[in-house]
């Protein structure tokens, strides 16, 4: 699950895709593996996710062939397109999950707002957004508490004080909340190997240079 997540990053950006975008197609993948046992075809509901999720939620779209192109032979455009019927309709066409994210643009202008120092308040903001991110390499239940979980996390590595925030009353799953600040603390903490640290690209000075070749195969099958 891991290498999936790493690679829809490295797909929504090679093709300027928002990485929001990975959110609503691992809550896909996550949804459709949890009743689909035959692990042979994980390859290709993987690659049908994030082709879904781009289609519905994006407006850069990214072909059948060229899924099909970064299957490496796995699967034919028949293939995508009928485990995208299988994938809808085993939702019963829900496609709109809530994810992390959509908590952080929800309280996003209570930041604006807030005491937080304007000169580290961007850099805040971009912590959370970042930590958002690599709580998606974790399976979870309840997208606010990764968010509510990421924002207290940013507040204690940027010395920031949480008084305003816990005054707001957002949360309302403590031991959810819990568990995440102590799983964020410790990836951020350690950067597992597992992680590849150019994610936190997109939000520093030096994002310029590709996270990855044009030519790049994603799945190779391993």
């Amino acid at each position: 699950r891991m290498k999936v997540v790493q690679q829809y990053y490295e797909i929504v950006d090679h093709y300027g895709i928002d990485r929001s975008v990975v959110g609503i197609a691992i809550n896909y993948f996550d949804r459709f593996v949890s009743n689909y046992s035959d692990e042979r075809h994980y390859l290709l509901a993987a690659m049908t996710c994030i082709y879904l999720a781009a289609k519905i939620h994006s407006k850069i779209k990214i072909s059948a062939e060229t899924m099909v192109s970064m299957g490496n032979g796995y699967f034919t455009r028949s293939d995508l397109l009928g485990m995208e019927m299988c994938i809808f309709n085993s939702f019963d066409w829900y496609m709109n999950p809530p994810i992390p994210v959509d908590f952080l643009t929800v309280v996003r202008p209570l930041i604006n707002e807030s005491p937080i120092d304007l000169t580290i308040k961007t850099e805040f903001k971009h912590l959370v957004q970042y930590l958002i991110e690599l709580g998606l390499y974790f399976p979870f239940e309840s997208p606010s508490s990764v968010a509510y979980a990421a924002m207290l996390v940013a507040m204690k590595h940027l010395s920031i004080s949480a008084e305003w925030f816990d005054a707001l009353h957002l949360e309302h799953t403590p031991h959810m909340t819990d568990l995440w600040v102590d799983r964020l603390h410790q990836v951020y903490s350690r950067q597992i190997d597992q992680i590849d640290p150019r994610l936190w690209m997109p939000y520093s000075s030096s994002a310029d240079a590709p996270i990855v070749s044009k030519k790049r195969k994603w799945f190779d099958g391993e």
